[in-house]
């Protein structure tokens, strides 16, 4: 028996009925395989965590975050800076590479040598995935001397790259990226304020010794977190006072690696393991059946979602 359709003429059903998605267009045409859709913080965050393991990587010490009255986020950080030049290969500035081909960065090749022996939030796809559903992003590099910038409206390339001179006084090393996330990819185009400083205190904890700041325009909100000690310097909201705080003890297995803070309390609290599902990607906390102990697990390189 031959295949029919009830309803209509025939379909066509050839070899030109394949279509062949390039480029950014997957993530156009099926976002949500590739972040969540409620809001922008996803894609908001895989920016900042490309401040974050320039960080980790022993580059850079700041990470500023500002959500324009526009609904745009900037995130500006003080490391290396993303490189501008050619590449060897693919024969266009890298920081375009970056923003508009998936599976491309500098995270791929753990190598000695390699620009990051680990990274957090990695998942293959990155800020291209940011620049495809955003309507203008911007991009502004510190590096070599010279002050280069580059924008983007829904991941194409709008105002090429170009570059000025630095004076002394200018800022010499670092990135800038400001999204205008596309509200026709997302239930709503704005980012929670509240869902922001919570991921970037976590941020904070897990990079000792880093300045992590979030300003949001028109409401007089602003935020500075400093953790010098690292986990060490965290108190948990439900766990209250912490008595004795050990060592920080780092736990290294093939490319990951954890840190682990233990601290005693003077009882047994039942509900400290009862989370705030916001504060998993920063801190797991549980309850060791020994003796009253609190342990504190923060996976550095491995932050938030990706």
């Amino acid at each position: 028996m031959s295949a029919t359709r009830s309803r209509g003429a025939p379909a066509e059903y050839g070899e030109a009925s394949i279509r062949v998605l390039k480029g950014l267009e997957p993530v156009r045409q099926r976002p949500g395989m590739y972040t969540r859709t409620d809001s922008p913080l996803h894609i908001i965050q895989e920016v900042i965590d490309n401040s974050a393991d320039e960080i980790l990587a022993g580059f850079g010490s700041r990470i500023d975050v500002r959500v324009e009255s526009d609904g745009a986020v900037s995130v500006e950080d003080d490391g290396r800076g993303i490189p501008v030049g050619n590449h060897p290969e693919e024969k266009a500035p890298v920081v375009e590479i970056v923003f508009t081909r998936l599976h491309a960065g500098g995270k791929f090749d753990k190598r000695a040598g390699g620009a990051y022996s680990f990274s957090g939030g990695l998942h293959g796809v990155g800020v291209s995935v940011t620049n495809a559903l955003s309507s203008r992003l911007e991009v502004v590099v510190w590096r070599d001397r010279r002050e280069h910038s580059i924008a983007f409206s829904g991941g194409d390339v709008v105002e090429p790259l170009r570059s000025r001179p630095l004076a002394a006084t200018d800022k010499q090393s670092g990135t800038r990226v400001t999204v205008w996330p596309d509200a026709k990819y997302f239930d709503t185009a704005r980012v929670s304020a509240e869902e922001l400083e919570r991921l970037l205190r976590s941020k904070a904890m897990l990079m000792p010794g880093t300045q992590v700041s979030l300003r949001v325009d028109g409401t007089g909100l602003e935020r500075t977190w400093r953790f010098d000690g690292g986990l060490g310097d965290v108190r948990a909201p439900r766990v209250g006072r912490v008595d004795q705080v050990g060592a920080t003890f780092p736990v290294a297995r093939n490319d990951e690696r954890i840190k682990l803070v233990v601290g005693g309390t003077q009882k047994v609290r039942e509900d400290v393991t009862e989370l705030d599902h916001s504060e998993v990607d920063a801190l797991v906390f549980g309850r060791f059946e020994m003796r009253p102990m609190v342990a504190e697990v923060g996976r550095v390189g491995d932050v938030g979602a990706g």
